[in-house]
């Protein structure tokens, strides 16, 4: 019964997990087979013996194992607790076909798959290598151009599929870029300096060749022989040999042109020299001239104060006095100008004064100072030639009549001034220039009267009104000034008047020069027992 429930397990448990199954005692083996009297499978029969095998090798009764030739994993196990294994044991024969033909399919697989990813990655290692070494040797053949001077090849900035702007042969190939870009910078910069030394050195050849042509004979023979030997020395060879060589041609000539130079500096300064002593001694001829146009006599009932002070030797302010026994003219002009030019225009004004007089009938000074513009501007538009540049004078002129007791003012942008006690005013003349060719044809400057002259009279320059303050925003002396000495002055003598207002000029310019010529008469009348027409200052004014 034991034996018969022992098999029907077996036989259940084979059939139950699709296995084959044998108890071995010890070397023997029993299977479902042979209790049933049936013969065995030949592979049933090899798988006990291989089992059979591995205890008596190994020494060991439980194991598992497989058996590669039937494709089946042999194990043994007690058979009970109670029953050593080498004595009583199971053995169990489970086929592992599929399983090995699935794992040998998978090694396969995984052969092919090892194959295939050692296949791409031997290309993609060889695809890498071929492109780092074609940009490795591009980078080669463009250092290679650059050493033969070939700088307009560029770098190859593309990267591929396995490549970055930050690999090594980028690195590379941006390092070797930005060297081309300074290679290229030092080309532009070599050749503006060729280009600026051949500028500097046409200039000194042809600075060299003007000399030349102020020389004469051998010497300017010379001098053309070594400029040709300079233009020779720095046109040959390399661009150092021609800078240096540049240098030294430019010391040559400096130190050449320099001898040279001295030498015409020399020859003209004696030139300029007697040229400019001959120009003094006409500056001073024209002064003296200009000195003796000036009144040498006063009207006897007249007490005249005059300042006239050009601001070179020879200046544009001109004062005119011409006594006759019913009248007396008196005037105070500024040519336009000053030094040379105004004294000549002043010689010419000066003359139109004298001319102008008409003493057949009465003459107002309106007209009088009319026919001196008239004459003037004839003068200066002689030959159809226009006045453009506005030539004439600024001035005043004055008529006393004696007779009649009366004294006539006209002014062309001038005034006349009246002290008498502290009473000081101004009579402005006309907006107008004599000469001008702004003017109407039919324009007459204003006779302005002074029917019972008394006090003094002042007439002026703008040299006077225009002198500035030392200051850094320098403000002019002005007409105001003047009124205000006049009405300060406790003594209103021409001569007590003149010092005072010069006074104050000159204290109010400090060291700063006189910007124009200046003229400043002061006048009053005195009557036929000495007596002048002014009144004295006495106190404070009030």
């Amino acid at each position: 019964m034991v034996g018969r429930n022992v098999i029907d397990s077996l036989e259940q448990f084979a059939e139950n997990f699709e296995i084959e199954t044998a108890i071995a005692l010890g070397d023997k083996s029993l299977t479902v087979h042979d209790y049933y009297e049936e013969e065995r499978p030949p592979e049933l029969s090899k798988l006990i013996r291989a089992g059979l095998a591995r205890a008596n090798e190994t020494g060991a009764f439980t194991y598992s194992f497989i058996a590669e030739e039937q494709g089946t994993r042999v194990s043994s196990i007690p058979f009970s607790k109670e029953v050593r294994a080498s004595d009583l044991r199971i053995l169990i024969f489970d086929d592992q076909g599929d399983l090995l033909a699935t794992l040998q399919n998978s090694e396969t697989t995984a052969f092919l798959i090892f194959v295939a990813v050692a296949i791409v990655i031997l290309g993609m290692v060889f695809v890498v290598t071929t492109s780092s070494f074609n940009r490795i040797l591009d980078a080669i053949h463009l250092l290679e151009r650059m050493g033969e001077g070939d700088l307009s090849a560029e770098a190859d900035s593309r990267t591929g599929i396995m490549s970055s702007k930050n690999d090594e042969v980028s690195r590379l190939q941006n390092a070797i870029e930005d060297y081309r870009h300074h290679r290229l910078e030092a080309e532009a910069h070599r050749k503006e300096r060729a280009k600026r030394r051949d500028e500097r050195d046409n200039i000194m050849f042809e600075k060299m060749s003007l000399l030349a042509e102020q020389l004469e004979g051998q010497a300017r023979d010379m001098l053309t022989q070594e400029i040709n030997v300079m233009r020779e020395s720095v046109s040959s060879g390399s661009d150092e040999e021609k800078e240096r060589a540049s240098i030294e041609v430019m010391s040559q000539a400096f130190s050449r042109m320099s001898d040279e130079v001295s030498t015409l500096i020399d020859a003209r300064t004696h030139e300029l020299v007697a040229a400019k002593d001959e120009i003094n001694s006409s500056i001073r001829y024209a002064a003296k001239l200009q000195n003796a146009l000036l009144p040498k006599t006063m009207p006897g009932d007249f007490d005249i104060n005059v300042e006239w002070r050009p601001r070179d030797l020879v200046g544009g302010d001109i004062y005119f006095i011409k006594d006759f026994p019913d009248r007396v003219y008196i005037a105070v002009v500024d040519c336009t100008g000053h030094g040379v030019p105004g004294a000549f225009l002043s010689i010419i004004a000066r003359s139109h004064l004298d001319k102008a007089i008409d003493l057949d009938a009465y003459q107002s000074a309106g007209d009088y100072l009319s026919s001196v513009n008239e004459l003037l501007k004839e003068t200066l538009s002689r030959s159809d030639q226009k006045n453009t540049s506005e030539e004439g004078f600024d001035g005043g002129v004055c008529i006393y009549y004696r007779k009649e007791h009366k004294l006539e003012f006209a002014g062309a942008k001038s005034s006349i001034f009246n002290v008498d006690g502290f009473e000081a005013t101004e009579t402005s003349g006309d907006r107008k220039s004599v000469g001008s060719t702004r003017m109407a044809a039919d324009f007459a400057f204003t006779t302005h009267e002074i029917a019972s002259p008394k006090g003094a009279f002042v007439m002026l320059t703008d040299g006077i009104t225009d002198v500035m303050s030392p200051a850094k925003k320098p403000i002019a002396f002005g007409r105001r000034r003047v009124i205000k000495i006049l009405k300060e002055s406790s003594d209103k003598t021409p001569s007590s008047i003149v010092e005072n207002i010069m006074s104050s000029v000159n204290l109010y310019r400090g060291d700063a020069p006189f910007r124009d010529d200046l003229t400043l008469l002061a006048f009053s009348l005195i009557d036929d027992d000495g007596e002048i027409h002014t009144a004295e200052a006495v106190g404070e004014d009030p």
